[in-house]
């Protein structure tokens, strides 16, 4: 999706959809509640994660990635 190294407001926005669905269907809606209830406790996304899924952000990511293919 990426031109020039930039994303398009637009394809950034559906890359982000298409991750939080991922989430969704593979952990349920109470998982995402917890990920946004530790990511307000910690400031951190990657230790919101680690919380609500067991994983890093980045392992999240390259999981949906390969979902993806």
């Amino acid at each position: 999706m990426a031109r020039d190294g930039r994303m398009k407001v637009d394809d950034f926005h559906d890359s982000a959809l298409s991750f939080v669905e991922y989430l969704l269907d593979r952990y349920r809606q109470s998982s995402m509640n917890e990920l946004l209830r530790h990511a307000g406790e910690t400031g951190s996304i990657d230790r919101a994660f680690r919380r609500a899924y067991h994983q890093s952000y980045d392992e999240a990511r390259e999981e949906w990635i390969r979902h993806l293919r």
